[in-house]
């Protein structure tokens, strides 16, 4: 069985000026580019068990601090190298803060490129093959649960996407999202509320239905421990506003 291409994701709008030459010293890794953040982030999120590394190109018109956070949120093994134009102390400190492995100023010659990305190939990651499976099966089960939160959602059905029992789910669940699973859901409920509240004229009672709860009281009880006061008030006063 041929084994599966690895891939180097090239994130930068102005990629044509040097992407040719990449590709003839990869070591038979694909390079994929991508020039925008958005479509940077959906193939990472599709993509990630197959990228070695990640090049990411900042510049003031381009920042990279908030995508490099996310990247390394979703899957911290992965090394990224930073290009740049231009860099300083303050910017270096605060991309390896965020998690970056190195960074490289695109003004120096392309053999010292080869030389950082040989380098950051050969990075080892210190996160167990084990912890890799556990982000991704709980970015699984949140998917699932973004995308079911309105229905009657059991707290099995999450565990089985992320492909774990229920009690090891909820223990790694509350650690990386910071909630337990049906907080979890009630947040995501209410903020779908809010926004039919502000954006829409439907009864109340008809909103907290489409948001998943078949019980009104519950519903306002839910929103006013959260929100801090009733949906009626709310509604209230976002419409004097």
């Amino acid at each position: 069985m041929q084994k599966k291409e690895e891939i180097i994701l090239l994130v930068d709008p102005l990629h044509s000026e040097y992407c040719l030459k990449l590709s003839f010293f990869l070591n038979g890794h694909k390079p994929i580019v991508k020039t925008t953040h958005r479509d940077a982030f959906e193939f990472f999120i599709n993509n990630h068990f197959d990228i070695s590394l990640v090049l990411l190109f900042h510049s003031p018109d381009f920042p990279c601090n908030d995508f490099l956070r996310y990247l390394k949120l979703i899957e911290p093994s992965i090394p990224v190298l930073v290009l740049t134009e231009h860099s300083c102390e303050k910017f270096a400190a605060s991309i390896f803060k965020l998690g970056a492995s190195g960074y490289f100023k695109k003004s120096r010659q392309p053999y010292e490129l080869k030389v950082s990305i040989s380098n950051m190939l050969n990075f080892k990651p210190t996160e167990k093959i084990r912890q890799r499976y556990t982000i991704y099966g709980i970015y699984k089960a949140i998917e699932f649960i973004n995308q079911n939160f309105c229905k009657n959602l059991k707290l099995y059905a999450a565990a089985k996407e992320a492909g774990m029992s229920i009690a090891a789910f909820e223990r790694t669940f509350k650690k990386i999202v910071g909630a337990n699973f049906s907080n979890y859901i009630s947040k995501m409920r209410i903020a779908k509320s809010v926004d039919m509240l502000k954006k829409t004229n439907y009864p109340i009672s008809d909103i907290a239905v489409a948001c998943g709860y078949l019980n009104q009281s519950h519903f306002n009880k839910t929103f006013k421990k959260i929100i801090k006061i009733s949906p009626r008030k709310f509604k209230k006063n976002f419409v004097k506003t």
